[in-house]
């Protein structure tokens, strides 16, 4: 079996990690990174960067 030559582009990792792409494009996505380190490193910088920004943010309290 031939390893993988193709990988996804970092726009849709990051849409991915984010939660914004669609259903079937995620398990696309998924399916790949289980099988790819580079594609999964790329996610777990996109995963990291995006908690970062989390982090900066102020707590917001709702009231209903």
């Amino acid at each position: 079996m031939k390893g993988i030559t193709h990988h996804i582009p970092q726009t849709m990792i990051r849409a991915y990690a984010a939660g914004s792409l669609p259903h079937g494009f995620s398990l696309v996505v998924a399916a790949h990174v289980s099988k790819c380190d580079e594609c999964r490193a790329m996610l777990e910088a996109e995963e990291a960067a995006g908690g970062a920004v989390l982090d900066t943010l102020d707590a917001v309290s709702y009231t209903h």
